[in-house]
């Protein structure tokens, strides 16, 4: 009986039993403070097409960026009548959080946090997959607003409250680039490849544009030449533009005096006879000549140019 009770405490055996003590109550600490034990849950189930990779036991339900909810299970599961097999994703939504999305003061219970959903699944709140990270891939139940998509149960017994689905939009693009027919696009893109090759190494093609080349070449020559010739060409122009001055101012002289001794021979004739008459025409018209000469030279000397490119309208 002594001997028994000489034995040592096993302070090893103490020490655990405390730790374990301190690490139970720091947990419920934990749990309390969270809000968690007290906090009920929605459980949901959806049913989505394609594939879940990415997505798992833990991954976030999120509404419209904000999480409310966590994935509890997934499933695989083939349909009777055949078909793509539907992919089963349990979730719970928090009830706490969920009534925080109406501003009311209607309390927190279980049924205003049903009615509530409802009233969101009615206006057209769908779950869909979205991803989280690009990096890994990971995903996550997105609820949003899709009012075009028309709402869809699948109701296969589920004991759970099921909650409608939408595509992703990973999924979409997939479909929308199944539609595309890519062979036969790729087979127009290599035709329209053949056809400009042909236009580009065609002999016609080519020949025009030698020609063109060509033609280039005898424009820019001419203006060439034109540039070199034309100061020598308005030279010789002013020389010939002062020698019809000339010659003009002498015919303006040598009708005047015409006209001045024609005056004086008229003197011996009787006015309003025929000839007198005839004389006094011929000179008006020596005078008007004459006039019209001056002007000419007059113009031709403000204008050069007039004797090439014709005279200038503005100048009336």
């Amino acid at each position: 009986m002594i001997a028994a009770m000489s034995k040592p405490i096993r302070t090893t055996a103490i020490g655990a039993f405390v730790i374990g003590g301190i690490a139970i109550f720091i947990a419920a600490l934990a749990v309390l403070g969270s809000g968690k034990f007290f906090d009920k849950s929605l459980h949901f189930i959806a049913y989505f097409e394609g594939s879940v990779k990415g997505l798992s036991v833990g991954s976030p339900v999120r509404f419209r960026g904000a999480q409310i909810g966590t994935v509890t299970d997934i499933m695989l599961r083939f349909m009777e009548s055949g078909g793509e097999p539907m992919l089963p994703v349990e979730f719970e939504l928090s009830t706490e959080k969920v009534n925080n999305l109406r501003y009311d003061n209607g309390g927190k219970s279980e049924a205003r946090a049903l009615e509530i959903i409802d009233k969101l699944i009615q206006r057209g709140v769908k779950a869909s997959l979205a991803m989280d990270s690009i990096v890994t891939s990971q995903l996550y139940v997105e609820l949003d607003f899709y009012p075009d998509d028309p709402i869809r149960y699948v109701g296969k017994n589920s004991e759970l409250r099921e909650f409608p689905t939408s595509s992703s939009a990973l999924d979409r693009l997939k479909k929308a680039f199944k539609r595309i027919p890519l062979s036969e696009l790729i087979l127009n893109i290599q035709k329209a490849m053949q056809g400009i090759e042909a236009l580009v190494t065609s002999p016609k093609v080519t020949s025009t544009l030698e020609s063109l080349n060509e033609l280039t070449k005898n424009a820019n020559g001419a203006v060439t030449k034109l540039n070199e010739d034309l100061p020598t060409l308005l030279k010789e122009l002013k020389v010939a533009i002062k020698n019809v001055s000339d010659s003009s101012k002498q015919i303006g002289s040598a009708v005047s005096s015409i006209k001045q001794n024609t005056n004086k021979t008229l003197d011996g004739f009787q006015e309003g006879s025929n000839l007198y008459y005839d004389l006094q025409t011929t000179l008006e018209e020596l005078k008007q000549t004459a006039n019209s000469l001056n002007n000419l030279s007059d113009s031709f000397d403000r204008n050069p140019e007039a004797l090439i490119f014709g005279k200038d309208d503005s100048e009336d």
